[in-house]
């Protein structure tokens, strides 16, 4: 990826993070990714790079379209809950990172406590 594009890659994430709901903490949770592709159920497997009580930035091997609606099972947990891809996929050495939403939240979802949210605290 050329020296721009990582920087307005990078610029669009720190515009993003500003407006996140919870912190995100940078670990590795292999997780399943299920949806329906042209009729068919598709499972495949992916790590998340970070997580937040409300999603993922997950790594994947191949893209989703944004909109795409999945389940996401925690391999560590076992737990499963229903999600969708945000925005658009970006590409990175090892394949896409792909914004998911937990669209029901599951407190104990990941498996970790989660860090306060310092800026709602201050208002």
């Amino acid at each position: 990826m050329p020296k721009n594009a990582e920087i307005h890659s990078a610029l669009v994430h720190a515009d993003v993070a500003e407006r996140r709901r919870s912190p995100r903490v940078t670990i590795s949770v292999p997780v399943i990714l299920e949806f329906t592709e042209s009729d068919m159920q598709v499972m495949i497997s992916a790590r998340t790079q970070s997580v937040n009580e409300h999603g993922a930035m997950v790594a994947c091997s191949r893209t989703l379209a944004a909109g795409t609606i999945l389940e996401v099972q925690n391999e560590r947990t076992g737990m499963t809950s229903p999600g969708r891809v945000t925005r658009k996929p970006v590409p990175n050495r090892d394949g896409y990172l792909i914004p998911i939403e937990l669209t029901k939240r599951a407190d104990s979802f990941w498996g970790i406590t989660f860090p306060p949210n310092v800026r709602h605290i201050c208002r």
